[in-house]
């Protein structure tokens, strides 16, 4: 799925935005769309040749320990359905876990309440009848492999951060994968499948680090295993085209999904020693994603990775092998180990935030776009494949929701927005203890939620009339976002004036 054609281009991270200019009618879902889609260019097309804009939401908790969709408890799938599609999406992003399509479990007749039958449901039954509901109104699915163990993501700690782990191993993975495109090939509106979410160091000092089909040593990442995600990519697209050829393979870009190089850029300038060789997408299946977060922003902008940091970390990286190989007879060779692996985490933790930080050193929409454009925009502007934002979301039109919102229009992106759900787990689900690891994420209610926890009311009417702006349902965006932008720009004329 993956060529070298564009290697001699000399490109970094392999992603394509859809261009502000289209030369094709943009289908929005509904009666005028004709799937299977597939990659045209930039673009994504349908099976008539039409450009198709993919305007998503994600419907999330089937990748939590309530191993289905949220709202269940209160509305019926087809209603939640029917919201989604007079909200103006025309597809929707399901996360699952790895582990819920292996163990299958009967999920609390608590958390599905509203489907005709709540009692021994499995975790697939209650997956098919939420499919089944969103294709009938011809709402496009992206199934997405969100987490390997069942629970919130996305840390470093949770055990999710590779495609793998202890009690899941890349089979698991590939079998959930085939399993899927079997079970829902033949329902055309099932498009696509976003075969990992957010690829990331997983459990550091000693964990692993995916990289993007270079492996060699680097003394930042001595205390981890380096695995190949590009060639684990290549098996998971093929065990989702094995089973179904029309589909198209999302491939999510490396550390949360912001880029494939670690450290590869500053400002626009490369300081790593080399450049990944990522080499050209021209498979017809394959849409490329990222996410676009504030989280990892502004507030980051004073961690600064130096090449002396980079030496200093390698001249650590070394000592630990020592003392691991032949220092075991060296007085406190433990509290050295243990010195050195803390500094190791430290840093990296510090110097990896510093370079996933799309806001690192910004002060201007036109930085924050040359930034992106660096990052992955540049293959937009090569015309090399289409790319997706499979994940943003944000709680109010702060400064990056208006650069990005202006970014996305600009390069007319196809996205999914994270998310649809006013709350990440039932309150019931505190009853049965199915709320691990949420605390450290704000608990029970998900601020980025389109809907309320009724699943009926909008949590934010000037965020969905952002979303219908892009969709190009809007003229412009709400009221309360230009308003915000009015406010921001007076701000930096007060600081310009000082």
């Amino acid at each position: 799925i993956f060529s070298e054609s564009m290697a001699s281009l000399g490109v970094w991270p392999v992603l394509c935005f859809v261009s502000a200019t289209c030369f094709f009618h943009v289908a929005l879902g509904g009666p005028g769309l004709t799937p299977p889609l597939h990659a045209k260019g930039r673009y994504v097309v349908d099976a008539a040749g039409t450009r198709v804009k993919l305007t998503c939401t994600a419907w999330a908790g089937a990748h939590t320990m309530t191993k289905v969709p949220g709202g269940l408890p209160l509305r019926k799938p087809e209603e939640i359905a029917a919201l989604i599609l007079s909200m103006g999406f025309n597809c929707v992003r399901l996360p699952y876990s790895t582990e819920a399509y292996i163990r299958n479990p009967v999920v609390r007749t608590e958390y599905i309440t509203q489907l005709p039958n709540s009692t021994g449901q499995t975790f697939l039954d209650v997956l098919d009848q939420v499919v089944a509901a969103l294709t009938a109104q011809k709402l496009m699915v992206i199934m997405n492999n969100h987490n390997t163990g069942w629970g919130w993501c996305c840390g470093i700690f949770d055990g999710s951060g590779v495609w793998f782990n202890k009690d899941f191993p890349e089979t698991s993975w590939l079998e959930s994968l085939r399993g899927l495109s079997r079970r829902y090939r033949n329902n055309p509106w099932v498009v696509g499948y976003d075969i990992r979410n957010e690829p990331r160091p997983s459990t550091p000092p000693i964990g692993h680090y995916p990289v993007w089909g270079d492996t060699r040593f680097s003394p930042l990442l001595g205390t981890f295993e380096l695995v190949d995600w590009r060639a684990a990519a290549e098996r998971g697209s093929a065990a989702v085209l094995e089973e179904d050829p029309s589909a198209l393979v999302i491939v999510e870009l490396l550390h949360f999904s912001q880029y494939l190089c670690p450290y590869q850029f500053s400002d626009g300038t490369m300081y790593w020693w080399y450049a990944c060789d990522v080499g050209g997408f021209s498979s017809r299946n394959l849409l490329v994603s990222a996410l676009a977060y504030a989280v990892l922003g502004k507030e980051l902008e004073k961690i600064f990775l130096t090449l002396p940091m980079i030496l200093v970390a390698g001249a650590a990286s070394v000592c630990l092998v020592a003392f691991l190989s032949i220092g075991r007879r060296l007085p406190y060779r433990r509290l050295l180990i243990t010195l050195v692996v803390v500094f190791l985490l430290v840093f990296s933790l510090a110097a990896y935030l510093k370079a996933t930080s799309p806001m690192r050193d910004i002060e201007s929409y036109d930085d924050f776009a040359k930034s992106r454009d660096a990052a992955y925009g540049h293959i937009l502007l090569n015309e090399t494949g289409p790319v997706w934002i499979g994940e943003f979301g944000e709680a109010w039109p702060s400064e990056y929701w208006i650069w990005l919102m202006r970014y996305l229009k600009e390069r007319d992106v196809d996205f999914s927005y994270w998310v649809l759900d006013g709350e990440r787990f039932p309150e019931i689900a505190e009853k049965f203890g199915d709320v691990a690891n949420m605390a450290g994420v704000g608990g029970r209610w998900e601020f980025y939620g389109l809907l309320m926890s009724d699943y009926k009311t909008y949590h934010h009417p000037w965020k969905l009339q952002d979303l219908q702006y892009l969709m190009g349902k809007r003229s412009n965006l709400s009221d309360e976002t230009l308003q915000r932008m009015a406010e921001v720009e007076a701000e930096r004329s007060e600081r310009r004036e000082l």
